[in-house]
């Protein structure tokens, strides 16, 4: 019993080194959530606009063109309840915080990111952010979380292709492609059908989050705006009625409940071109330019005003 149990120490201790080293090399690549956590643990009291949310946002918001001190915290499929955690997270250092800015995308009351297809990014807010919203095991290691091939990519990007993209300061996920005509109806058409499902699974879910986040910022003096974002008509052409309908009557409530929040719904603004987009629901450099002054815009003329 001994022998067996020396014999298969030795045949897996391999196996043990490789995956750690792995666990320790993918570790030391830089990321977006690294990146952020490390700019709120050292800025959040100075931040007095603050820009959460999904990809939309991420993409959208340049705190570049803003003219009060922003930051973008958004991230890649970012969910509702992800919003929540970080202004949770940091609420003891927001002591200059004037304004929350969250977009409600087409599937932002439905979806959770531990049920979605990305579901694997949400061990990068365990081990980068400390934010541990999730019970499983595997958020706790890359190397669990994530298929060989997947893990193999990121190491060869970065060490082998020197790869080291990542957010602007200012937390702006910077897209600044223009994709063809064709690119901007076949995205459209696609990115629809992925962002619409189970529209009750979540919902009740996702509203309680959004009416959480309102009523902790009026605790703290603090205003919320909330904004569809713009997209291509070849993306909005192509929503369910039933979910963007209910979508757009609950922030039409929401925004008549709270006095210090605001809802503004920019999906089919005409101010949004193709040009604008780096495909149907994603910003690029000029459109996100072009939604950072509107939102932007909002607060500055707005700023010792209730937005209402």
């Amino acid at each position: 019993m001994q022998k067996f149990l020396v014999n298969t120490f030795i045949y897996i201790l391999p196996i043990i080194l490789i995956g750690w080293s792995a666990e320790l090399l993918l570790r030391n690549i830089p990321n977006d959530y690294q990146i952020k956590k490390q700019y709120l643990d050292h800025n959040a009291e100075s931040i007095e606009v603050l820009y959460l949310g999904s990809s939309h946002a991420f993409h959208g918001i340049n705190p570049n063109h803003c003219t009060v001190n922003s930051y973008n915290a958004a991230l890649s499929s970012q969910s509702i309840d992800y919003d929540y955690a970080i202004l949770k997270k940091y609420e003891s250092q927001f002591n200059h915080l004037k304004y929350i800015v969250i977009p409600i995308s087409y599937f932002t009351l439905y979806s959770r990111l531990e049920s979605s297809i990305e579901a694997s990014l949400v061990k990068n807010y365990v081990i980068y952010y400390n934010i541990n919203t999730s019970n499983k095991f595997t958020n706790h290691f890359e190397v669990l979380s994530s298929k060989p091939f997947a893990l193999f990519k990121r190491l060869y990007s970065y060490y082998i292709q020197r790869n080291t993209r990542r957010c602007a300061e200012l937390g702006w996920g910077m897209n600044n492609d223009l994709r063809s005509d064709t690119d901007l109806l076949r995205s459209g058409k696609a990115a629809a059908f992925r962002h619409s499902g189970n529209i009750n699974e979540y919902y009740e879910l996702n509203v309680q989050v959004v009416k959480d986040i309102i009523e902790w910022a009026k605790s703290k003096n603090i205003k919320v705006i909330l904004y569809t974002p713009p997209a291509y008509k070849s993306y909005t052409n192509e929503l369910d009625s039933i979910q963007l309908n209910q979508t757009l009557i609950t922030m039409k409530r929401i925004d008549d409940q709270y006095e210090n929040a605001a809802y503004y719904n920019l999906l089919t603004d005409s101010a949004f071109v193709a040009n604008d987009y780096y495909d149907a629901d994603h910003l690029n450099a000029a459109g996100a330019k072009k939604l950072t002054k509107l939102l932007d815009g909002v607060i500055t003329k707005e700023i010792d005003h209730v937005i209402k």
